[in-house]
């Protein structure tokens, strides 16, 4: 049996499935490396949470253990929220908006 001919201009057929994100090189690369980081930060999470329960016996200390890992990824990450909204903004208002007549 023959395939039907696909015009030039028609997306592939499985374009809108998950995994043809993955077939895109550079993005599956940097999505291995997030996951790689991931899965290191939690090791140490975890390494670190057993050493410091250990070493002192007190949940406050584990507590404060999670909050110099949690904090600044919060912080950091609303900042950059903002530099994001903020770039957006500009790009709608300059880049992107219909010249005025």
């Amino acid at each position: 049996m023959i395939a039907p001919e696909r015009a030039p201009d028609a997306p592939p057929q499985d374009a809108g499935s998950a995994l043809a994100v993955l077939r895109n090189r550079p993005f599956l690369l940097l999505w291995l490396a997030q996951v790689a980081t991931q899965i290191g930060v939690n090791m140490v999470l975890y390494g670190l949470t057993v050493v410091v329960l250990e070493a002192t016996d007190l949940s406050a200390a584990v507590s404060g253990l999670f909050l110099t890992f949690l904090v600044p990824s919060v912080l950091f990450s609303a900042l950059i929220d903002l530099n994001w909204l903020s770039a957006t903004r500009f790009t709608e208002t300059f880049v992107t908006a219909p010249p005025e007549r």
